[in-house]
């Protein structure tokens, strides 16, 4: 953390930005791009490899321009009509065309280094947004973006499915759907607990109390007590699990809560089921 930071001076850094991008931030994550995708208008690092493909995707359909103007992308005046672009566009652009290069770049450590570059930006200019997967999503910690991350990437598809929806709808910039996306997270706690009781029409309660009554998988009394509450609680909760016609008072808040908490959740119970030998399926 720099003096300025540290001691209170730069004002800047005491305010989250959840509704703005500031200057720095701007830069920041364009200094990322001009990296990774070589956007200097001149020949300095010409040994980064340009992707002409990406570029033009994202100056058709983030930047919503003709094609025909930018017919060379490598072009070093094209690549200034793409500068000006990005510095012109609403706060939130910025952050879908990050989203959508995540999403068609096909280079793999490409994709990986910009999102360890702009985590790093979003970091230390104090951004309220890092990248998860591939989306962007409200604060979270480290600690917890390992855990998301973990219950997407090293999980079975029917939990890792629900944790990107529950990503995708909390993470909507414009119309983001909380109440959906608390559904979507205790699911994948559901799916879990489905995949060790090997019963795939099993609801969270019916698959705890088979686990338990099969002796299949230890679990603490207090921990399945916990989990039936919470469960029990997205059920009851402004109509969760069953939708309302009334206006739901859940917020990013709930919904980043049991994002992080049901991503850890369904980690300790994977693993705490291959440590004692459980194969999961269902019969």
């Amino acid at each position: 953390m720099s003096f300025s930071r540290r001691e209170g001076f730069d004002e800047r850094m005491n305010i989250v930005q959840l509704d703005n991008i500031d200057e720095p931030l701007r830069n920041g994550i364009w200094n990322c791009l001009l990296k990774l995708y070589n956007l200097i208008d001149n020949d300095i690092i010409s040994n980064i490899s340009a992707d002409e493909d990406v570029l033009t995707d994202c100056w058709e359909n983030v930047f919503k321009q003709p094609i025909d103007i930018i017919s060379d992308i490598l072009n070093p005046k094209i690549k200034r009509e793409f500068r000006i672009r990005y510095f012109e566009v609403k706060w939130y652009t910025i952050y879908d065309l990050i989203e959508h290069i995540l999403n068609i770049d096909n280079k793999k450590g490409r994709r990986r280094l910009l999102k360890q570059c702009c985590n790093s930006i979003l970091e230390r200019e104090n951004s309220g947004y890092r990248i998860i997967g591939d989306k962007v999503c409200p604060i979270v910690s480290p600690i917890e973006i390992e855990e998301i991350e973990k219950a997407i990437f090293d999980s079975r598809p029917e939990i890792s499915n629900h944790i990107t929806n529950a990503i995708t709808l909390m993470s909507d910039k414009q119309n983001p759907d909380y109440r959906n996306s608390i559904k979507e997270s205790i699911s994948a706690v559901e799916s879990a607990c489905k995949l060790i009781s090997h019963d795939s029409h099993a609801t969270l309660g019916s698959a705890l109390h088979a686990i338990e009554r099969e002796g299949r998988f230890e679990l603490h009394p207090y921990f399945k007590d916990a989990l039936q509450k919470l469960y029990k609680w997205t059920c009851d909760a402004d109509g969760i699990r069953h939708a309302l016609t009334e206006t739901p008072t859940v917020n990013l808040a709930h919904a980043r809560f049991m994002l992080v908490t049901c991503s850890a959740i369904v980690n300790y119970l994977l693993d705490d089921a291959e440590r004692q030998g459980i194969e999961f399926g269902y019969k």
